[in-house]
């Protein structure tokens, strides 16, 4: 074989290698709406009971805290903490599922994912949240003393 006669590799459409057109159809890689699946809706967020403070903020100072979200009824839910899969729930007949950190995480900034997967596909919903555990101790200024109404030492 010279070099005029190498094959090379072809392209899906089987009509290449005729001369035909590429514009005629194809039946074996036609794509319908059918075939095409979207994603699963997925959603995460921090439980209202492992969330400290303000509800919108995403910062809570619980080390195991639990995180609740939704998808599709009885997907199961693969959840990942700065890239590395850590555990798994089920989501129930209505889609909910719960999730706690299976370790303590120590203070700092988390990148979470649940990616949930079902027969049907599957989705998934990212979270970032912030452990602050450490409490600020409150600090208090003495006055000087000053009378009140007449009564020294009163402040």
């Amino acid at each position: 074989m010279n070099d005029d006669e190498k094959v090379l590799p072809q392209p899906i459409n089987k009509n290449t290698s005729t001369g035909k057109s590429n514009s005629s159809k194809n039946e074996e890689n036609k794509l319908d709406a059918e075939s095409v699946k979207e994603p699963l809706k997925v959603t995460l967020a921090l439980a209202a009971e492992s969330n400290s403070g303000s509800k919108d903020d995403s910062i809570t100072n619980f080390t195991k805290p639990q995180f609740v979200g939704s998808t599709a009824p009885n997907a199961t839910v693969i959840i990942k903490i700065n890239g590395i899969a850590v555990g798994q729930a089920v989501a129930d007949s209505l889609g909910n599922f719960t999730f706690t950190a299976p370790e303590t995480l120590t203070d700092g900034t988390y990148n979470l994912e649940a990616e949930a997967k079902t027969a049907d596909g599957s989705g998934s919903a990212k979270l970032v949240i912030t452990i602050d555990s450490v409490t600020d101790k409150p600090t208090f200024e003495l006055s000087p003393e000053s009378s009140v109404s007449g009564h020294k030492g009163l402040t």
